[in-house]
């Protein structure tokens, strides 16, 4: 029996391997809907920060310490003018009474006498004919 070994011969076709297509998302796109959805949760959470407890505390205790530190600044600033005018107030004090009166009285009445001198002197020359006229009839 002299048989010959059936052979058989299956062409092999290059196919995808089994899966199922899937099509490819544009980029773009889904950046653009990562992007929105970020925006509406961080949108969520600045309206949930904002109409929070703590941050009506937080402005109110930001409003309390202005208040304390524009008064502290206005006490300040009224204490330091009130400061400058005793100062004045001394220092004209001490001037009143280390001044010579006599000495300044003295002074003043000389400078006055002075200053009259002058100018009766130039009411004189205005006064006094430089040349002769005649009398008028």
């Amino acid at each position: 029996m002299d048989q010959k070994p059936l052979k058989i011969e299956i062409p092999v076709e290059e196919e995808a391997p089994l899966t199922a297509e899937r099509p490819r998302p544009d980029v773009g796109q889904s950046a653009r809907a990562a992007g929105e959805k970020l925006a509406r949760a961080t949108e969520t959470a600045a309206r949930q920060a904002w109409e929070s407890a703590a941050r009506r505390k937080a402005t109110q205790k930001l409003g309390e310490i202005t208040d304390k530190g524009v008064r502290a600044v206005g006490t300040r600033v009224a204490e330091t003018a009130e400061q400058q005018t005793r100062q004045r107030a001394t220092a004209v004090q001490e001037r009143l009474r280390t001044t010579d009166w006599r000495q300044a009285t003295k002074q003043g009445a000389v400078q006055g006498l002075r200053w009259l001198s002058r100018r009766l002197e130039q009411l004189a020359q205005r006064l006094t004919p430089t040349e002769k006229q005649p009398p008028q009839p």
